[in-house]
């Protein structure tokens, strides 16, 4: 299933784990809050970066076909 990772930039304390963790799909703006660079994933990886948050900032939603 395709999903969308969704980032509570409330929640966000700019670890980088999910820059370390998938570095194509994650990066850190200017403000050190995360964003997606890749706005279609496949669920298992971005359950993956979604479990390196330590502050569960990150979350996935589907994708409608």
């Amino acid at each position: 299933m395709a999903v969308t990772i969704i980032v509570d930039e409330f929640t966000c304390i700019g670890s980088g784990e999910c820059v370390a963790h998938d570095p194509e799909a994650m990066a850190l703006d200017d403000s050190g809050i995360a964003y997606t660079r890749i706005g279609e994933l496949d669920e298992a990886r971005a359950t993956g970066i979604c479990n390196s948050c330590p502050v569960s900032a990150l979350s996935m939603a589907p994708i409608a076909d």
